[in-house]
């Protein structure tokens, strides 16, 4: 019984750690440009890709995925913590949400409420608690019967989205391999099940988020409020704590690095806040987005030929232009020719330095 509850308990710590500012917003964006197909084509990769991920790694090549991409994997967990910042930011200082902010703070207080408690007990506790939480939220804002009023048709012909698609299945497939939170669940987990759990419910948390694509005056905006709230915080809370925790840290960094993080975090919030208007909004969070779906996969296959960094950055840096035409201005093909063509080069390039063991320690 207690290996079922710690299954079920990882799982949970799972979807809420994965369930932050793509998966409860990119829907609605998705929906609002694709129409239903958007959304699907976001949700099956996204869902299939971590999931997966606990059946495809060991616990031994985790561990030697963490001591080889240590400093890649820092900088992922850095560069989401300040993605919710500004999320928050933008979502918090709107007029519609704006007036809410005393709820998102209630959720807030919830979600780091896991990682207060001691011990992994308290933290499986804590995150059962809050998929409980989010489980309500979405009852309060209409559950499933507000699924089939999304919208069949977007802004964008629904074809459009085949062009976006390589991007994102590489992106969602391969981020979680820079996740602490994923290679924490996989090490500690008495079963690879619990992948299977959160692939579960992820999905309710993905529908929850789709439900909200119009958020007219029928709908009661304060429990999307606190579960936005909630989310961010855990996600933030989750990789402050992994941080800590990663191999070779020195003892007095990892002490003092939540805090500062923590602090970091409520600078780039408030700094956002305060210049709204010239970096919040959902242009930026797409130009925002592309680390996961261009640099991460540009990062992660260059590293498995052994390209050199310096090559990964310009390959990453090649790319941007084409991304920014097909996510900014609807220039949707050239979203295809990036990933095409790092999936070519790395088919066709031979690699580096054939020799160097994939457990080899390194310093990404």
């Amino acid at each position: 019984m207690k290996r079922l509850h710690a299954t079920l308990g990882w799982g949970l710590y799972l979807a809420n750690s994965w369930t932050w500012c793509i998966g409860m917003f990119l829907p609605i964006v998705m929906l609002k440009l694709f129409g239903i197909w958007g959304f699907v084509a976001f949700a099956i990769p996204n869902v299939l890709g971590c999931t997966l991920f606990g059946y495809v790694l060991s616990r031994e090549k985790s561990q030697a995925f963490l001591l080889k991409h240590g400093g890649a994997i820092r900088w992922f967990s850095i560069i989401t913590i300040g993605y919710q910042c500004f999320f928050a930011a933008w979502m918090f200082s709107s007029g519609d949400f704006l007036p809410l902010l005393p709820m998102g703070c209630a959720g807030a207080l919830l979600g780091v409420t896991p990682f207060v408690a001691r011990g992994t007990r308290g933290l499986l506790l804590g995150s059962a608690a809050v998929a409980a939480a989010s489980g309500f939220f979405f009852a309060a804002v209409g559950g499933t019967t507000l699924l089939p009023t999304l919208p069949q048709a977007g802004e964008l012909p629904a074809s459009g989205v085949l062009w976006v698609l390589p991007c994102l299945a590489l992106g969602l497939g391969l981020s979680p391999y820079l996740d602490l939170t994923f290679h924490r669940a996989l090490q500690e987990s008495p079963s690879r099940h619990c992948f299977l759990v959160f692939g579960i419910v992820f999905t309710g948390m993905l529908l929850f988020a789709a439900s909200t694509f119009e958020r007219g005056a029928a709908m009661l905006l304060w429990p999307v409020a606190a579960q936005w709230g909630m989310q961010l915080t855990f996600t933030v809370a989750a990789h402050c704590t992994e941080l800590r925790r990663l191999p070779r840290a020195r003892p007095a960094a990892a002490r003092w690095m939540p805090p500062m993080l923590w602090t970091a975090a409520a600078t780039i919030a408030l700094t956002a806040a305060a210049m709204g208007g010239v970096l919040l909004g959902e242009d930026n969070y797409l130009r925002i987005l592309v680390f996961y779906g261009w640099a991460v996969p540009c990062w992660l296959l260059g590293s498995s030929r052994n390209w050199s960094a310096v090559a990964r950055f310009v390959l990453i840096a090649a790319g941007l232009p084409f991304l920014e035409m097909a996510w900014i201005y609807h220039h949707l093909s050239m979203a295809s020719l990036p990933a095409g063509a790092l999936l070519v080069l790395w088919a066709v390039l031979p690699a580096n330095h054939r020799e160097v063991s994939a457990c080899s320690p390194s310093h990404e």
